[in-house]
């Protein structure tokens, strides 16, 4: 893990071209299979499942076996999915974000905050807010960008259908998509259900550092980051939406128009 860790440090500056979002994701599987769905990230998920899973699942942590597998668990619905028990899933995040595996960081998913990603997210919102929410995201774009260096290894999902549970009961994730080094913090802010407070934030945070207390991030600390990965949890949403590599349902497009930036303006009030 550490192998992979300095080799992303190493890579740190990588070309902002690859970051544009003007850049058109491979249509293609590593077989030249032409990709039936929407997902930028199937590479990633072949290479997870081919190198990383045998490695994770020898440590206790439980995936799909192949890729049609994930993509089968990938679309339950929210009436179908199991429950997931937050200590449960808590553990199984710590244990991945200690994991040991060799791995090619140029394989992994690459999640990052740029400046221009933000209107992405603005372009939702009543025309009213767009102007005093927008300094708001751009300072966190620029506070925050330590949430993308190679801390550990990371599920990078952020929607309860990226879980899914062992024929025999046990937890586990069910998005390889998204697998890639960054801080816990953008996990942690994937588990929320809900627009999470600064209580809720700082909740978690304890929570996590009880069954991770070897975590170099005190709980202010923890809470403040897990607080702007959920911020940018919903600027990523938007700019795959905009990319054309996800889309809303009927009911999210309001969610936002309204829910989001409300959340976003009680947030900047606090």
């Amino acid at each position: 893990m550490m192998e992979g860790v300095a080799l992303a440090q190493e890579r740190a500056s990588l070309s902002r071209a690859r970051w544009e979002p003007g850049n058109k994701p491979d249509p293609f599987c590593s077989d030249n299979r032409q990709i039936s769905h929407k997902s930028f990230n199937t590479l990633v998920a072949e290479y997870a499942i081919e190198q990383l899973v045998p490695q994770l699942c020898a440590q206790g942590l439980h995936m799909p076996a192949s890729l049609q597998d994930a993509r089968q668990l990938e679309p339950v619905g929210l009436d179908q999915q199991p429950l997931i028990n937050s200590v449960e899933q808590l553990n199984y995040l710590a244990k991945l974000h200690h994991a040991k595996v060799k791995l090619d960081y140029d394989k992994l998913a690459r999640h990052q905050w740029l400046p221009e990603y933000n209107p992405m997210l603005l372009g939702y919102f009543n025309p009213a807010k767009r102007r005093l929410l927008a300094a708001m995201l751009d300072s966190l774009c620029y506070d925050f960008q330590h949430l993308f260096r190679p801390v550990s290894l990371i599920a990078g999902v952020y929607e309860t259908t990226h879980w899914g549970r062992m024929p025999t009961g046990e937890l586990m994730l069910a998005n390889l998509q998204r697998i890639s080094l960054g801080n816990p913090a953008l996990d942690l802010a994937g588990t929320f259900v809900h627009l999470p407070t600064v209580d809720n934030c700082y909740q978690m945070a304890q929570a996590y550092l009880q069954v991770n207390p070897q975590f170099k991030r005190n709980i202010n600390q923890l809470t403040v980051d897990i607080l702007a990965a959920a911020v940018w949890l919903k600027v990523d949403k938007c700019r795959l939406v905009c990319l054309g590599l996800d889309e809303f349902s009927v009911t999210e497009e309001t969610f936002y128009f309204e829910q989001v930036s409300q959340w976003l303006v009680a947030l900047m009030n606090k």
